[in-house]
């Protein structure tokens, strides 16, 4: 099965698991929200790396799913660029999940060679609301080029963010 057309079919059963939670689930559904993150690209292993991130969610009122784009940047000068959904899912108190997946573009500088210029990540990421409507939370992605190259070794990134909105 095409690669593109499972991260679709994952993203559609996601927001049918979400559905009975319309109206609940998407957060600030009306406002741009920008997070900025830092962490640790490649954890699991001994070439472990600083990673910077910074993602947009862009407003939507026709379904849970929330449009994203993001670029990420390396220790070691990889570099991502991506476009994908989100999910934000509230939580008792001020508690939010966040699923997302999406895909991109990659640039290979001196960390681990993924094996492919498209690349697709998926997250989770749990979050807490602040007082003033900004966000501060935790996030583990995986990455991977899907086995569209020979070389496809995946990797986890481990990310603190801040979250706003616009």
């Amino acid at each position: 099965m095409c690669k593109c057309l499972h991260w679709i079919i994952s993203l559609s059963t996601i927001a049918i698991i979400f559905e009975p939670l319309q109206g609940q689930t998407i957060i600030h559904q009306n406002s741009t929200i920008i997070q900025i993150g830092a962490g640790l690209y490649d954890f699991r292993r001994p070439s472990v790396t600083s990673e910077l991130q910074v993602e947009i969610f862009l407003p939507t009122k026709l379904s849970i799913i929330r449009p994203m784009a993001g670029i990420l940047t390396t220790g070691t000068r990889d570099l991502y660029a991506s476009v994908g959904a989100g999910i934000p899912v509230s939580l008792s108190g001020n508690f939010v999940l966040l699923p997302s997946i999406g895909g991109g573009i990659y640039k290979h500088g001196n960390g681990t060679e993924l094996g492919y210029a498209m690349e697709f990540c998926s997250d989770l990421e749990i979050t807490y609301e602040l007082a003033n409507h900004s966000y501060i939370g935790v996030g583990i992605y995986h990455f991977s080029n899907g086995s569209l190259s020979k070389t496809n070794p995946g990797l986890e990134s481990l990310l603190l963010s801040y979250s706003f909105l616009l």
